[in-house]
């Protein structure tokens, strides 16, 4: 065959290549030190922990609630011009906004690998710990069923 390659040999690139290769798929190969990177995966534990946080966060909004309506109507709040009844119950109502939301943002970051979403998602928990702990030892009442 003039002109080509008809037995192979001429050409030791081509000689050294897997069959089925081409020099192209070969350039484009990831380097060596990317084999190493380990391969991020799902949490089990923690989509177990988010789904237990949504059963307690309903739990805890609803036993609140209940909590608030009580104190409300058999415990006099202070009169300093400050409606702290209102600002306690009003915490409860953006608790119920972002536990939610984070909830939702940590599993969905958890499922589909995505860092940012999952950045979001520890982003919301300054929040709400923030508002476990305002109702444990700041809110004007806190009684032993709190």
């Amino acid at each position: 065959v003039a002109g080509g390659n008809a037995g192979g040999a001429g050409n030791s690139a081509s000689a050294l290549r897997p069959v089925g290769t081409s020099m192209f798929t070969r350039a484009a190969a990831a380097p060596h030190a990317a084999s190493f990177r380990v391969p991020l995966t799902t949490s089990v534990s923690l989509e177990t922990f988010l789904y237990f946080g949504a059963l307690w966060g309903v739990t805890f909004w609803i036993f609140s609630l209940s909590i608030f309506l009580w104190k409300g109507a058999r415990l006099p709040y202070p009169e300093t011009g400050h409606n702290f009844f209102g600002l306690e119950v009003s915490y409860l109502f953006v608790y119920a906004v972002v536990e939610p939301a984070r909830l939702f943002l940590g599993s969905k970051g958890n499922r589909s690998l995505h860092a940012p979403t999952m950045y979001l998602a520890c982003a919301l928990a300054a929040p709400v710990a923030w508002m476990h702990v305002y109702y444990a030892v700041q809110q004007t009442y806190v009684l032993h069923i709190d």
